[in-house]
């Protein structure tokens, strides 16, 4: 439970910060780091993933 607070109080943080005078420079300073932290985004999503559950429940992959 503690963990969703933080992802959740990090996401407002930075809600709130993009509507500060500040938000250039954050962005400058976030920069370099941002092709790491999206692959470890993708690579923490895939590894959650349940291949089996995927391929039993082809309708959340493949609505109709």
């Amino acid at each position: 439970m503690l963990a969703y607070l933080l992802v959740l109080g990090r996401f407002l943080g930075g809600l709130l910060l993009a509507e500060t005078e500040y938000k250039h420079r954050v962005e400058a300073d976030i920069k370099p780091f941002r092709s790491l932290l999206l692959g470890l985004f993708f690579m923490t999503v895939g590894m959650s993933l349940d291949p089996h559950l995927l391929m039993k429940k082809t309708e959340l992959i493949f609505p109709s």
